[in-house]
């Protein structure tokens, strides 16, 4: 389920849900990357205004083994460029070491909000792996400040 907060009616990433459904009205069946018991009230009222919805338990990119390589592309759920190069920077850390944050394309941040989160990062002493889309913020991305680099330069 995606959810989008915004006051900008001319936001991408809202026009894209609304053509989407609209165009899930037009399908024979809708496949959700969910589990039934965790959103059964979403899926109720969904299922009473679209097509025939089927729950999908597994997430879809764990499927891409049984497809053919050709077709890898019609899997494509990332709206945004992936960059590879922190999968590299992270193959290169232990197992299990590398804490995980990715705010999704659901919530969106102040750059004061941004900072706070960082600050709380950079104080656990703890290696990251931190995937902040482009329209994670309100206003521009701006910059983090150097000292928040500079603390977090080999663990993030």
């Amino acid at each position: 389920m995606h959810y989008e907060r915004t006051t900008y009616p001319d936001n991408f990433i809202l026009k894209f849900v609304v053509n989407e459904i609209e165009r899930a009205k037009k399908a024979s069946t809708i496949s959700l990357n969910t589990f039934e018991k965790l959103e059964y009230d979403v899926i109720d009222v969904l299922s009473s205004i679209l097509p025939p919805i089927c729950v999908v338990v597994v997430p879809l990119h764990y499927l891409q083994n049984q497809i053919n390589n050709n077709d890898l592309r019609l899997l494509g759920s990332n709206l945004w460029k992936e960059k590879l190069e922190c999968l590299e920077w992270l193959d290169l850390k232990e197992p299990k070491s590398c804490a995980y944050v990715n705010f999704g394309s659901v919530t969106v941040k102040t750059p004061k909000q941004l900072v706070e989160f960082a600050w709380g990062l950079a104080y656990s002493n703890q290696t990251f792996l931190w995937i902040i889309i482009p329209d994670l913020l309100v206003d521009d991305l701006g910059v983090f400040p150097p000292e928040f680099v500079e603390e977090t330069k080999d663990r993030g």
